[in-house]
């Protein structure tokens, strides 16, 4: 085994953390808040999962225009949820922006790659 196929493995198992990582998220803040808002937090991000599963594996699933305006859905949405509405209940800070940003700007990435790239998404 070279070191490039290595590293391209590498790639992939740290994507896949980071997946099971953000799926973990979601579904805990599922079942522990159970609210319409959850529900509806849950229903709107899971695509943006299913868009990082297609950039894993480099799928070609639905049409480019779909993913484009999804990014936009979901980057407005995920503002909205994790900075508007948590500030409500919670005091918000500079750190609670900078790891919210952290922690999502490779979903961003991966959804940025599939909706944008003229090839399929290079890992």
């Amino acid at each position: 085994m070279n070191i490039k196929t290595l590293i391209k493995n590498l790639k992939k198992f740290l994507w896949i953390l980071y997946f099971l990582f953000l799926l973990t998220i979601a579904l805990w803040e599922l079942f522990v808040f159970r609210s319409p808002e959850a529900l509806l937090d849950f229903a709107i991000s899971l695509p943006a999962k299913v868009g990082l599963l297609i950039f894993i594996f480099r799928l070609r699933i639905l049409v480019v225009e779909y993913w484009r305006l999804y990014l936009f859905v979901f980057l407005a949405w995920s503002l909205y949820w994790n900075i508007v509405m948590r500030w409500v209940y919670y005091p918000l800070d500079v750190l609670s922006v900078f790891k919210f940003v952290l922690m999502l700007f490779p979903l961003y990435f991966a959804l940025y790659k599939i909706a944008f790239s003229r090839k399929s998404p290079l890992i």
